[in-house]
């Protein structure tokens, strides 16, 4: 008889089974610390900074005013979501939102009523993201580039338009009422996004139309050799983000009161960091809507929360900054991994 048969505790002592399991359950969490950290982080934020600041942060109203802060930022980054997943950028988003919130406010003014200047503006943003669509889809131009020339153009357009001043008159009673109207306690403007949030989920999730563009995304190559029609896809991809850009447009104005030819740039930013940060968390290492939405209310969160322990205002675009360049970085190693 063998010494390890003779003692069942040296038999235990050199059976690696034990680290074998220790390992498989570790790869059973690891996936699930991957796409649920980020709202276990957010979840982190919101209790810390109730318990620094228990009678502010920790409050329905609260919860409330920071919802409707980040609709605009939500509907903008759920309008780049198209775009990046097809593998491109359009850097006029923030300028095409300036434009929106302009030519509301210009339309309002010759008393067209508020549904038909809400279309003409949602077609005039559309029309925008379409010339985008031709010069990178058919033309071939590089999407930073071809992007960035029309947003200095439709930047130029909004100053034209307004004159140079922000426009108060003749805003639609639709715009406003967008913001002001509660609905089951909450602003009509959540859940408007909401509603759209759940339309993009269907789309990128339940049809053949948001497989293939996630296809594109993955290889153009293969895609086309799939019999994909790639130049399509992109050309609808940047009009239909841009469409959503109108909306965002519309319910700025309506949240500010006033529309500034100025306003829309500083947007870009944040709304491409909660992209990128959304892409590691739901479905890690894909671009998708509800990694999106945890990901702008971490940014939100965050930012509300150091606003209130007196952190100045030069720190949101340093935060952004900080939190894009982190989005960038996981979602490159969940796409690696997910390779694999």
């Amino acid at each position: 008889m063998s010494l390890t048969e003779q003692s069942p505790v040296i038999a235990d002592l050199g059976d690696p089974a034990p680290s074998g399991r220790a390992r498989e359950r570790l790869g059973r969490f690891v996936p699930y610390a991957a796409r649920y950290g980020l709202i276990a982080f957010l979840l982190l934020l919101i209790a810390v900074f109730s318990i620094l600041q228990p009678q502010i942060f920790f409050t329905f109203r609260m919860a409330k005013t920071i919802l409707v802060q980040q609709t605009v930022i939500m509907l903008l980054s759920l309008s780049v979501l198209p775009i990046v997943v097809v593998g491109e950028f359009d850097l006029s988003i923030g300028n095409v939102l300036g434009f929106a919130a302009v030519l509301i406010a210009a339309l309002g003014e010759k008393s067209l009523g508020g549904w038909p200047t809400l279309l003409l503006t949602v077609l005039a943003c559309a029309a925008i993201g379409g010339i985008n669509g031709f010069l990178v889809s058919v033309l071939k131009v590089p999407s930073m580039i071809a992007t960035l020339g029309v947003g200095l153009a439709v930047g130029g357009l909004t100053v034209g338009v307004s004159g140079g001043e922000t426009l108060v008159s003749g805003i639609p009673n639709l715009i406003p009422d967008m913001s002001s109207t509660i609905v089951l306690g909450v602003s009509l403007a959540v859940w408007i996004v909401f509603a759209l949030c759940l339309v993009t989920y269907a789309v990128f999730e339940h049809t053949p139309t948001g497989r293939r563009l996630y296809a594109v995304g993955g290889s153009q190559v293969v895609a086309r050799l799939a019999g994909i029609r790639v130049t399509r896809l992109k050309f609808l991809a940047f009009t239909a983000g841009a469409a959503l850009v109108a909306v965002a447009g519309a319910l700025n104005l309506g949240q500010a009161g006033g529309a500034s030819p100025s306003f829309g740039p500083s947007l870009l930013l944040p709304a491409y960091a909660a992209v990128f940060l959304g892409s590691t968390t739901i479905r890690p290492g894909f671009f998708n809507v509800w990694g999106t939405v945890v990901a702008t209310l971490v940014l939100a969160v965050g930012f509300t929360g150091l606003t209130l322990e007196g952190v100045p205002y030069w720190v949101e675009p340093v935060f952004d900054g900080v939190a894009l360049i982190i989005g960038v970085l996981l979602s490159r190693g969940e796409v690696t991994r997910a390779g694999r």
